[in-house]
């Protein structure tokens, strides 16, 4: 029984051996032979534009004697084995495997490279990721294999761009005058692009007599001149993963209306009919706010924008499309960062521009603050909007605020700008003037007041008038009812004059004298005030007396007559001296001739 045992014992172990020693014949690689990894040229398929790849690998011998080897590979495939790839440039006389090198001969260390192609059928519409394994066989029957892969992806054209201000090119300028703007146009999609084209679009860079004028350059070659709504092409190919600078430049004519213009360029892939990339382009016409234009370190040109160049400004406040009537004021907040080196002393200057009229309405400028390097300083300041006949409420209306170098705006200047809205009411009217003259007087003498109105608003106003009040003087005058004609009419404004006398009772002190006007049938009152200082008549005193002018000749009749009436007291005494030296004469001529 025991030898019965024993020798079913031996006989399970000599399978076992045996078959493990098959497995191990079978697992292992071809010695001294190694593959590298597949290097795949182009690194996808894109479906309709680039449909083969080359795939290649290198053989390396490092044993002493040549190698005879069989090479093969399977049809790449996806995961789920339902989509397949073409192998070519191997034979195909078999489904599989394809042969790419029978009795391939491979010398000792001497590598050597291995390729062949792998297609898209026609008709395969399967994208992702398919698997291919290369197979090396020895003489021996060793095996050697290597996996590989190729992505299928549908064609993608795409760049994306850098360099732009809020997503979009600006180019801001005044009129008469150059600009250029860069930005970096990469190739971001999955394909090469090799008809790029650039187009500027948009009909909005002519204001009716003058237009804005375009050239573009790519890269290092030449400006050329662009045709609005019509594409150019790029000078060089775009390939994926590389990118290129594109200039625009824009020539403002001279006279051109102060504006945004709005367009878009084009960036488009005239190959294959689909435009790769759209960028809005807004050229903002402005005026004159720094003497020298936007500039930094006395360089001209050098600052694009408000965030730009070493000298910086952001506006706060007011907020874009903020209203605004006559006479209100404005809060104005604004930040100024200081990137130059070294300390600045800054002021911030506003200005409201009227865009319609291409007219400055008011500038308004802050106390000079220290700005220290690489720091930031805020300056708060107020505008008055004026009351300037002038003021429409259907114009643009642009508040430009400038930092500048204190006593040197010609090496450091730059602005922002926020679009606000001035408004007039329909019914707005204002006392532009209140005078009392004079403003110190006596008990019991003459004053008089002048009051001047002018409507401000949109409405006629009827049946107007002015009061002067003050309950303590006993004064209560008004005007006769008159009329304003709109805003921009003449005839919108008038003065009112009065005299009045200080009772002589009232006690010296200040009065204070309020003038109303009444409008829009007595529903609105605007009113100014003004203060008189009364003094006590001091016991006894008269007051001057004014003589009163003549209304017609007066002629004085003297009680007597007299040869010197209507002489001055200098010629009688002349007439009295000439008499008594004719006496004199007249006797010394009697004394010579009686002593004769």
């Amino acid at each position: 029984m025991k030898n019965v045992f024993f020798s079913v014992l031996v006989l399970f172990m000599l399978a076992v051996s045996m078959l493990g020693n098959v497995n191990l014949v079978k697992a292992d690689p071809i010695q001294n032979l190694s593959i590298s990894q597949a290097t795949i040229t182009p690194q996808k398929i894109i479906k309709d534009v680039q449909e083969t790849v080359t795939v290649l690998f290198v053989l390396s011998n490092t044993a002493a004697n040549d190698m005879t080897l069989d090479i093969t590979t399977n049809r790449p495939r996806t995961t789920d084995t339902q989509h397949f790839l073409t192998v070519e440039n191997a034979n195909v006389g078999a489904n599989y495997p394809y042969t790419i090198e029978n009795d391939y001969s491979l010398p000792a260390n001497e590598p050597r490279t291995i390729d062949f192609t792998v297609t898209l059928p026609q008709n395969e519409e399967g994208t992702g990721t398919y698997t291919g394994t290369i197979t090396v066989t020895d003489q021996d029957g060793d095996t050697l294999t290597r996996d590989y892969s190729i992505v299928v992806e549908n064609s993608n054209p795409a760049v994306s761009v850098s360099g732009l201000t809020d997503n979009q090119i600006v180019i801001t300028s005044e009129e008469e005058n150059v600009k250029t703007k860069e930005f970096t146009l990469a190739n971001s999609g999955n394909r090469n692009l090799n008809d790029l084209t650039l187009k500027i679009e948009g009909g909005t860079f002519f204001d009716g007599t003058k237009t804005i004028s375009f050239r573009a350059k790519f890269g290092d070659d030449v400006f050329r001149n662009v045709v609005l709504n019509t594409p150019l092409e790029m000078a060089s190919d775009l390939n994926t993963g590389s990118s290129s600078t594109i200039t625009i430049e824009a020539t403002i004519p001279q006279d051109i209306n102060l504006d945004n213009y709005i367009g878009r360029i084009v960036i488009a892939d005239t190959a294959h009919a689909q435009a790769t990339g759209t960028i809005p382009l807004t050229i903002k016409i402005e005026p004159e706010i720094c003497s020298d234009g936007r500039i930094s370190n006395g360089i001209s040109g050098s600052v694009d924008g408000p965030q730009s160049g070493n000298l910086r400004i952001s506006i706060s406040n007011p907020d874009r499309n903020d209203d605004f009537k006559i006479n209100d004021e404005i809060s104005i907040e604004v930040e100024v960062e200081n990137k130059e080196n070294k300390d600045l002393d800054v002021i911030a200057e506003a200005v409201l521009y009227d865009l319609d009229r291409n007219k400055k309405i008011l500038p308004v400028s802050s106390d000079s603050l220290e700005v220290e390097k690489d720091s930031r300083e805020d300056f708060d300041f107020t505008m008055i909007v004026p009351n300037d006949e002038d003021i429409d409420p259907g114009n643009t209306y642009i508040l430009y605020i400038k930092a500048y170098e204190d006593g040197d705006e010609d090496q450091y200047c730059n602005y922002d700008s926020v679009e606000i809205d001035l408004e007039r009411d329909d019914d707005a009217v204002v006392i532009n003037s209140f005078t009392i003259n004079p403003t110190v007087a006596l008990q019991e003498s003459s004053i008089s007041f002048r009051v001047g109105v002018e409507n401000i608003g949109t409405d006629e106003q009827r049946d107007t008038y002015i009061i002067l009040r003050n309950e303590e003087l006993n004064l209560n005058l008004r005007s006769n009812v008159f009329d304003l004609k709109k805003y921009d009419k003449s005839g919108n404004d008038y003065i009112f004059t009065q005299t009045f006398t200080v009772p002589k009772d009232v006690d010296a002190k200040d009065y204070t004298i309020e003038a109303v006007v009444y409008y829009n049938n007595e529903r609105d009152t605007a009113s100014k005030s003004g203060t008189l200082t009364v003094q006590a008549k001091e016991s006894g005193e008269e007051e001057a007396i004014t003589p009163t002018a003549a209304t017609g000749p007066v002629t004085y009749t003297p009680t007597g007559a007299s040869i010197f009436d209507g002489l001055d007291s200098t010629k009688t005494l002349f007439i009295i001296g000439d008499i008594v030296l004719v006496i004199l004469a007249v006797l010394f001529l009697i004394l010579i001739f009686k002593k004769k």
